[in-house]
């Protein structure tokens, strides 16, 4: 037989935790081995995800960096002839087979 695990949880916490897992299906029993087996493999508490917004603001580009990459894609930048201009992409590609590749045929 398994045994019994006692924790003190504040009521709001449990019963909005209780909700949760009855939502999704799950348990109270599930959540605390899922805990447990958490704790085993990974050697520290779970953490909270971080919100969206906190994200989004970590990876933020500064103006420095931004200056930076303006400035590489300017360096990278090559001419083209003047009638790709409006072509097609799929055209000149079709065009750059056949031509690349005529001796197969």
């Amino acid at each position: 037989m398994n045994p019994v695990v006692t924790a003190r949880v504040p009521e709001g916490v449990r019963a909005r935790g209780v909700d949760v897992l009855r939502e999704i299906g799950s348990s109270t029993s599930e959540l605390i081995n899922a805990a447990f087996e958490y704790v085993i493999k990974e050697r520290e508490l779970p953490k909270p995800r971080a919100r969206q917004e906190d994200a989004l603001q970590s990876h933020k580009i500064s103006p420095e960096q931004l200056a930076q990459a303006a400035s590489f894609m300017e360096s990278v930048k090559v001419s083209v002839p003047a009638e790709w201009e409006d072509a097609p992409f799929e055209d000149l590609l079709d065009s750059a087979m056949k031509e690349r590749y005529a001796h197969l045929r």
